[in-house]
């Protein structure tokens, strides 16, 4: 009888044991609609309308732009990006770190949004640093001064690209443009 009770406790915790590994490395998946709004030379460029894919696996958020299968492979669209919301000092693009450099809160109504700055730089490779810009662990900006280009990440009840749009400061780097 206690033989019974002991591989009974012992079957209990390892079937206990089993079920939360798996919940730990569960990953969980959402998609979001988003249109990308780009400027470049003070003018707009083009919008395009695609999804941003979040894949969240222990604390890491992989975000996935125009995410597509085509059975075995997948593709994406536009860089991928690594959001630890435990750490912010980095996300990660292409698995190249882009260093924290700077927050601003900004305050719209009764509500206040605090936006963090990235610099990206691959070494080696000529022009294609700039800065990126997440609010929410989202990624909403990016901003290249070496290909005056400026990009807008627009998802569903988010008007962040207008906060970043009319700053007026060193921050976003607008320079007081107006771009329509």
């Amino acid at each position: 009888m206690k033989l019974i009770k002991l591989i009974g406790i012992i079957l209990l915790i390892t079937i206990l044991t089993s079920c939360r590994s798996e919940n730990k490395n569960k990953l969980n998946e959402k998609t979001y609609p988003v249109i990308i709004v780009e400027f470049s030379h003070d003018k707009f460029h083009h919008s395009d309308t695609t999804t941003l894919t979040i894949r969240e696996n222990d604390s890491i958020n992989t975000h996935l732009f125009g995410l597509e299968n085509d059975g075995e492979n997948e593709i994406i669209m536009d860089m991928l990006f690594e959001i630890n919301p435990n750490n912010e000092s980095e996300i990660l693009i292409f698995t190249i770190p882009a260093k924290l450099i700077s927050k601003k809160e900004y305050n719209v109504g009764d509500k206040q949004f605090l936006v963090r700055k990235y610099y990206y730089d691959e070494e080696g490779v000529a022009d294609e640093e700039g800065f990126f810009f997440t609010l929410d662990n989202r990624i909403i900006a990016f901003n290249s001064r070496a290909w005056n280009l400026y990009r807008f990440y627009k998802y569903e009840n988010s008007n962040a690209d207008l906060f970043l749009k009319n700053d007026t400061t060193d921050f976003f780097d607008y320079r007081n443009k107006k771009l329509e």
